[in-house]
């Protein structure tokens, strides 16, 4: 039978505020003080509940219908304006051919009107 280990309350808290500071994985953290990945998130659930007033911010909220079809929609405007923009960058690289060039200027004459 294994021996269980404490620990104290510092060592986890300190623990858990390293998973917070530093954006790792729980499992990296736990791996880098020796602690198994259940046991330091729930230490960190314990961290963040003896301290509501840091983390209460951080808690997940219904959003409406609305909110969500609005973000969705500026998500996909963001995504159309990457894919055009990826599309111009094509003729820098090198799979680019003379007809691509070609049609490329063909499509903005439009925008630049040559004075």
């Amino acid at each position: 039978m294994t021996e269980r280990n404490k620990y104290l309350q510092k060592y986890k808290d300190g623990a858990a505020g390293l998973v917070l500071s530093s954006g790792r994985p729980i499992a990296q953290v736990g791996v880098d003080v020796g602690v198994n990945e259940g046991t330091l998130g729930n230490w960190l659930r314990q961290y963040r509940k003896a301290r509501p007033e840091k983390f209460a911010a951080q808690e997940k909220r219904p959003v409406s219908l609305e909110d969500h079809q609005r973000v969705l929609a500026e998500i996909a405007k963001q995504l159309k304006q990457h894919v055009e923009f990826g599309e111009s960058q094509r003729l820098l690289w090198s799979v680019a051919t003379v007809e691509d060039v070609y049609e490329f200027i063909e499509a903005e004459k439009a925008n630049y009107p040559i004075a």
